[in-house]
């Protein structure tokens, strides 16, 4: 469990040989992710059941269960529920490192030092970056939250 985003491993890094990790999520009714981008990491979401939009780079979409996305390395993106029921996805990471982000997260989050100081060295080792830019727009016109926290980091 991540904050927000509970999550379940489905394939490990290790696993695989490094290639990729699968994670199902659950997106919490209402939630935006905060806006990031990965230097490293290329992403494929499959939407399980209900809605997410996501914006990648300029490009905003709406899928459901059934359909995925592809989100590239270097391209700043986000997700969000607007619904009243969560959502699930499973997500496809690849290269398989980005496993080890996750677990540092949630370690700091089960020791309670899951302040945003202390995620955003934890981001940047994994060439992750932050940016606010879209929350505001994105919360008013689909009546969702950023929250208190991302992935188990207090603001």
């Amino acid at each position: 469990m991540m904050g927000n985003l509970p999550s379940v491993f489905r394939a490990r890094a290790r696993w695989t040989g490094g290639a990729y990790t699968m994670m199902e999520q659950v997106i919490a009714p209402r939630l935006l992710v905060a806006p990031h981008t990965h230097a490293h990491d290329d992403h494929v979401s499959y939407i399980v059941s209900g809605r997410l939009g996501f914006r990648v780079g300029d490009q905003e979409y709406e899928l459901g269960a059934g359909e995925s996305i592809f989100r590239p390395r270097g391209i700043p993106h986000t997700l969000w529920n607007a619904a009243d029921e969560p959502a699930v996805m499973l997500e496809l990471t690849s290269p398989g490192r980005l496993e080890d982000y996750i677990e540092t997260l949630r370690d700091l989050a089960e020791s309670g030092a899951s302040s945003l100081a202390a995620v955003i060295p934890v981001a940047a080792r994994y060439g992750v970056t932050f940016d606010d830019a879209w929350v505001d727009e994105l919360c008013e016109r689909y009546n969702v939250s950023a929250g208190p926290s991302f992935w188990g980091a207090s603001q």
